[in-house]
Parts: structure tokens; C-alpha cells; sequence
């Protein structure tokens, strides 16, 4: 995806994924899959698909029925917060993204190092120090220490920037979103343009 439609994407007033779905559906806690599509500016048979794996997974329930137009209406029956349930189509639970296991792990240390964290997601030392590198980048972190010793970082996470529960994601051309404020929070040229 190129940087132009990451910026379209953003300037909408929810995410076009299974999140944006999910904020739909909290906003209006009784709501169509035509609601929904006309909110989210999505196509029908992917908000369907997704409203199907909530009600297999008991998040929703049939509330009403629309003889004309052709409608239904569903229900928010479990409400588990502002993150959109990771499940599968046939309903039951996927593990949470490695991005995501360790965005949870960094907030209950004070300080940590990659091999912490690491540790503490099982995810290894080299996935969390890539993620943590990036992180530092874009300001959502800070290093606090250096170890020349075993060349490690010891990091603090920035409270300001914890905008959220959900991850910051980074894209393979570095670039760091943040999808709670739904905004790019750093792209490489932003470090090309500081370093100048």
C-alpha cells in the first residue's frame, strides 16, 4: 500500500477493516450490515462475512427482520471492548498478532530490553528488537539505556503516545501506523529529513 492511499484511508472516519466493522457495531449497538456498509464505505459481502463470524461467535445476535427492504438487523449481545474480536469465519478465536502480543507485553514494564520482551511474548530477542527499533523511531519509545557490553537497549514506553489498545503496525517500507489514532505516526523519510 502505497503512503497517498494510507492517507485517504485515514482521513475516514473509520478504519475499512474488521476494526472499523467492529466500532461500527459498538457506535450503534443495533445496526444493519447495509448500516454498517454505508458507515464504513465496505463491500457488503465482506462486512457479511465478518457479521456472520460474530454471530457464530455469539457477539450478535438476529434482533429484527425488514420484509421491505430486505433487512436485518443485529444486535450487540458481548461487548469485550474496543478491540475488534480476532476470530475465524467459523467463529472460534485466533491467536493475537505477534505486533499485538508484544504491544501488550511493553505496557506493564516499566523498563525492558528486547530479550524481555522476548521472553515474555515467547515471540525470541530478534523479532522484539526489530519491533522495538521501529517503535523508537516513531516516538513510542524511548531508549534509557545503552549496554555496549551486549550491545541491548533499554526502553520506556511514552505514555503520550499510547494513544490506545491496539498495536502500532509497521509496514514493510518502514513505516509506522498507529491504529488507534488511525494516522501514520513515522515513515522513513521522516528520519532521511531529521538526519539532514
Amino acid at each position: 500500500m502505497d503512503l497517498e492511499t494510507m492517507k485517504n484511508i485515514c482521513q475516514r472516519p473509520y478504519p475499512q477493516n474488521r476494526q472499523g466493522i467492529w466500532s461500527v457495531i459498538r457506535t450503534h449497538r443495533i445496526i444493519s450490515i447495509k448500516g454498517i456498509c454505508m458507515s464504513i464505505g465496505m463491500p457488503e459481502n465482506t462486512v457479511r462475512a465478518f457479521v456472520k463470524s460474530l454471530e457464530l461467535a455469539c457477539y450478535l445476535k438476529e434482533f429484527y427482520r425488514e420484509k421491505k427492504p430486505k433487512r436485518i438487523y443485529y444486535k450487540l449481545i458481548r461487548d469485550n471492548g474496543v478491540l475488534a474480536p480476532r476470530i475465524k469465519k467459523d467463529g472460534s478465536p485466533l491467536d493475537p498478532l505477534p505486533e499485538q502480543k508484544m504491544w501488550f507485553a511493553m505496557k506493564p514494564l516499566s523498563r525492558f530490553t528486547a530479550l524481555d520482551l522476548g521472553f515474555s511474548t515467547r515471540l525470541g530477542e530478534d523479532k522484539a528488537d526489530a519491533y522495538c527499533q521501529k517503535l523508537s523511531d516513531a516516538g513510542f519509545l524511548k531508549i534509557v539505556h545503552h549496554d555496549p557490553k551486549n550491545n541491548r537497549n533499554t526502553y520506556f514506553v511514552i505514555p503520550s503516545k499510547c494513544k490506545g489498545p491496539l498495536s502500532p503496525t509497521i509496514f514493510e517500507d518502514g513505516t509506522v501506523y498507529d491504529q488507534n489514532t488511525d494516522s501514520i505516526a513515522f515513515t522513513p523519510e521522516t528520519m532521511e529529513a531529521a538526519n539532514e
